[in-house]
């Protein structure tokens, strides 16, 4: 998690901070009225969701910052100045952190969506920065709302992935060769991460507790307090990673 903080010192990485947030904000904001039907219930219209992964893995830390950034700009426009964009910015922020963090603890390939097995990995990765995310906000709400915790968690986790599952692979096949000829991948720019076997365990333990947290609470109906030693988990996994 390191990288969030230096990132900051690249200008380059800040633009693709700026660019990630204004590109999430203008794809979110048109379609905040519109709702879709999941699982019985109704969860926006997440056309966005071909932001995070796709960006996460070319621009690493700086996806996950203008991810998150994006998110409170959208909520602003809207209209919710209040603790919410709290748990928005972080869980919106873990969307554009997981991915390329569960892909760098996995392979070091370059990713090309055309290769059964990274297109594979693509889907694992974006399920399971989704289901952080549906984790924190399904947290954050039932504490401030007391919405039950499954009903959030499920329908942010499913509704997120099914839009980016959907539209990212190609986003990210016609953008990834144009990132890389121009150094415009993360890499290029702070350098190939050298993945430690610490780093791998953290990516491996924030997957099971980001699963765990998502499974266990919805299928028992938990509430925020019993809640809280899974995220503390994820939190602490997520820092390692």
């Amino acid at each position: 998690m390191r990288e969030l903080l230096t990132m900051w010192k690249y200008p380059r990485m800040v633009a693709f901070v700026s660019l990630t947030a204004a590109i999430y904000a203008v794809l979110l904001i048109p379609f905040k009225g519109i709702h879709v039907p999941i699982f019985g219930f109704y969860g926006e219209l997440r056309v966005a969701q071909v932001v995070p992964t796709t960006f996460s893995l070319l621009f690493g830390p700086a996806a996950a910052w203008g991810v998150g950034l994006g998110d409170v700009v959208a909520d602003l426009v809207e209209g919710t100045p209040d603790i919410g964009l709290v748990f928005g910015f972080l869980g919106n922020l873990m969307l554009g952190y997981v991915p390329y963090k569960i892909w760098n603890a996995i392979t070091c390939e370059k990713p090309d969506m055309r290769n059964i097995k990274l297109l594979s990995l693509f889907l694992f990765a974006n399920f399971i920065a989704c289901a952080v995310c549906g984790d924190i906000l399904g947290w954050g709400i039932n504490w401030w709302l007391s919405v039950p915790f499954w009903v959030i968690a499920v329908i942010v986790t499913i509704g997120d992935f099914i839009f980016a599952a959907i539209l990212g692979p190609a986003a990210l096949q016609a953008i990834s060769n144009v990132a890389e000829r121009n150094r415009m991948l993360y890499t290029s720019i702070m350098g190939t991460p050298t993945i430690t076997k610490l780093q791998k365990i953290g990516a491996l333990g924030l997957t099971i507790s980001g699963l765990g947290c998502l499974f266990v609470g919805s299928l028992y109906n938990l509430n925020w307090a019993m809640l809280t030693p899974f995220l503390v988990i994820i939190l602490i996994f997520a820092a390692i990673a």
